[in-house]
């Protein structure tokens, strides 16, 4: 019983939220890029685009597939509205703004935190998507050669901690057993039980650039506390 009056509240409060922004389940769409689309091409249930190239210099990526949860309103994310989970959401929500910018879609470039109890929506603190979407997909190439530091649960510490001291929290939540950490890529990262040689400085560097400026323009607040810690 206790489960299921968690789960009706849950879908109250989602229905709620969607009706504040005045959508309705019906207005939620995928956006779908795909070869096939030559150009866009907008429906009630589907956003058909052609793919989405990002380059540089250094590498050239086609984004093909589907993104769901779109709507008018902006894009809908189970995520909760904190620094420790948004990583997992700004990914998707980068491609999701760089194609309303590059096939003119009509949708707010906004996150909106449905599950939030207070319904919280966060715009964006650019004009243009490009320059943060490329840096992260540098990151993940990177990312398919090296063993990763940037795991959703250490981007805010990798931020704000010094090197000596991030160590102690992935040997916190590693062997607390207390809090059992449920991250399957860390476990098998970790799987001997112990650090193996890291460059966190290097790792570092990669989270201020893919994600330093989401932080300090969405959580003020945790960056203004990292910086009169480093003042202290």
């Amino acid at each position: 019983p206790l489960v299921l009056d968690a789960f009706k509240e849950e879908a109250a409060r989602i229905k709620k939220n969607l009706s504040n922004l005045g959508l309705s389940p019906e207005q939620i769409a995928t956006l779908s890029f795909s070869d096939r689309n030559e150009k866009p091409l907008i429906t009630n249930e589907v956003w058909q685009v052609p793919p989405l190239y990002v380059e540089n210099e250094f590498f050239k990526v086609k984004i093909v597939g589907q993104l769901s949860d779109i709507t008018h309103e902006g894009m809908l994310t189970n995520c909760k509205n904190d620094s420790g989970e948004i990583s997992k959401c700004w990914p998707l929500f980068l491609i999701f703004t760089r194609a309303i910018e590059e096939y003119d879609l009509q949708a707010k470039k906004r996150l909106i935190f449905i599950k939030d109890k207070k319904g919280a929506c966060r715009e964006v603190f650019f004009e243009n998507s490009q320059k943060f979407l490329e840096e992260y997909i540098s990151y993940y190439l990177t990312g398919l050669t090296a063993p990763s530091l940037l795991i959703a649960e250490w981007v805010d510490p990798i931020l704000h901690q010094a090197s000596d001291e991030f160590l102690t929290t992935i040997e916190d939540s590693m062997n607390n057993p207390f809090k059992p950490f449920y991250n399957e890529y860390a476990k098998w990262l970790f799987q001997n039980k112990a650090i193996p040689p890291l460059d966190i400085d290097v790792w570092q560097s990669h989270a201020k650039s893919v994600f330093g400026d989401l932080i300090s323009q969405w959580y003020p607040s945790k960056s203004k506390q990292d910086s009169e810690n480093a003042a202290v």
